[in-house]
């Protein structure tokens, strides 16, 4: 389907029903349609944006039905939705239009003068709500859809005016070439969702064919000091401008100082020449590389440097990105999203910096295949925590047919042990945990809970 065909579709559509409106993504692409006075519908069956979606005139169903798209004229699902999905099937069946959810979001930017995208494997939420909070500090009103809870802007998404909108560009399937933005970052490129890619050449070829996408007009923002991004933008016939902190780059960073939290303070270069200083509430190196994405996608939306370094300093980072959540026996617990080899040294690495007697980490690995491809890196960075604790997988979208489980990581791993259950892995970390330690319940699944339970227990 070309993107004039979507464009006529949703352009026609007076009622849109979307199957799996509870994400996050389809939550707020939903809200967005019923604030624009399109009839909106949708189902899913975690009822948790139930209430929410109300509020905004939405007709919400729990659980999937053929009735439920009764009155639809075009039909939205998300990558998780099987073939035989019961409305999904009634859909087709009445010759009702279907899209996906990347498809219409792809069409939704062409609403806004200028749409700005964040890609990368890791890094995309903490960097585009950071544009996002930037540019409404700076008074541009931006759109925002982010793949997280952010508070400094009110949730996930944010409905602003129609000159600047700002989203979380998703790799995975290929979503992200659905978008044509008008400027881009890309913060890195390396190994994941080999589910879906092939392999890193895959990966790269996918991101370039992004680099495709992008406004002749426009420009990539790409982090200099990632080896393969910088690869797959030096052929792509668009203006680039480079940010760093090791090496040469456009806009670089010089760290002044970093506080017993973790958080550091540093300057901001242009060509060399100092622009700003600014001093971050959230921790780690890895946020410096995030706030310089942001910093050079807020200059190219015409915000002024100071104004930038202003908001950077106000940011209190997106929920479950090392989001406190209490405390036991004197140590204080984190929770954190980080289900990726890389993601899981740089947390660790920024909690090391942090005032501490010990680290308790307690990893739940994120599918059966990414465990399975990445095995020997998940044990390396885990390595670094004093105590690993690691949970069963969590399976997402994926069956138990791979032949790996989390014993075979925490076998890898020196003193690391595999508890099953939420409840025996409380209980075995309340009872070490002693006063100055640092618990993280780290994951992209629902480790979270057993942070809950840390909490409500103590």
């Amino acid at each position: 389907m070309t993107r004039d065909n979507i464009a006529a579709i949703v352009s026609a559509a007076s009622h849109i029903h979307f199957i799996g409106v509870g994400g996050i993504s389809m939550a707020s692409l939903a809200k967005i349609l019923a604030s624009n006075g399109k009839t909106i519908s949708g189902s899913d069956r975690n009822d948790a944006e139930k209430l929410t979606l109300e509020a905004c005139g939405i007709r919400f169903f729990t659980g999937h039905s053929a009735e439920n798209i009764k009155g639809a004229d075009l039909v939205v699902y998300t990558a998780a939705v099987s073939a035989d999905n019961s409305e999904l099937m009634a859909a087709k069946e009445q010759n009702i239009p279907t899209i996906n959810r990347a498809q219409l979001l792809g069409e939704i930017m062409r609403d806004y003068a200028v749409s700005v995208a964040v890609s990368g494997m890791h890094g995309k939420t903490t960097a585009s709500a950071m544009t996002a909070f930037v540019l409404m500090e700076c008074g541009l009103d931006p759109t925002a859809l982010i793949g997280g809870n952010i508070p400094d802007i009110g949730g996930a998404m944010r409905i602003g005016g129609k000159k600047h909108m700002v989203l979380e560009a998703c790799e995975y399937t290929d979503s992200f070439l659905n978008f044509y933005p008008h400027f881009a970052a890309i913060l890195n490129v390396e190994e994941d969702h080999l589910d879906y890619f092939r392999d890193l050449d895959h990966i790269k070829d996918s991101f370039h064919r992004f680099t495709q996408n992008i406004d002749k007009d426009g420009t990539i923002v790409v982090c200099a000091d990632n080896e393969n991004a910088v690869e797959i933008t030096q052929n792509c016939n668009r203006h680039v401008i480079t940010y760093g902190i090791d090496g040469d780059a456009d806009i670089t960073a010089e760290i002044l100082s970093v506080n017993s939290h973790g958080c550091h303070t540093f300057q901001i270069y242009e060509k060399g020449a100092l622009c700003a200083k600014a001093s971050l509430n959230i921790p780690g190196k890895y946020n410096v590389y995030n706030a310089l994405a942001a910093y050079s996608l807020a200059r190219l939306c015409g915000a002024e440097p100071a104004d930038i370094a202003k908001a950077l300093s106000s940011f209190h980072g997106a929920g479950r990105r090392f989001q406190y959540m209490g405390s036991v026996n004197g140590a204080d617990i984190y929770d954190d999203y980080a289900h990726h080899p890389t993601e899981i040294s740089a947390l660790l690495s920024a909690v090391k910096s942090m005032e501490h007697r010990r680290i308790i980490c307690i990893f739940q690995p994120h599918t059966y295949t990414r465990t399975l491809s990445l095995l020997p890196k998940f044990a390396e960075a885990l390595a670094e925590a004093d105590v690993a604790v690691i949970a069963d997988i969590f399976a997402a979208r994926e069956a138990d047919v791979y032949g790996i489980s989390s014993a075979d990581l925490a076998a890898l791993i020196p003193g690391a042990v595999n508890i099953h259950g939420d409840d025996r892995i409380a209980e075995y970390v309340k009872n070490i945990a002693e006063k100055g330690d640092i618990i993280l319940t780290v994951g992209a699944g629902n480790v979270n809970k057993i942070s809950k339970l840390l909490v409500d227990n103590n």
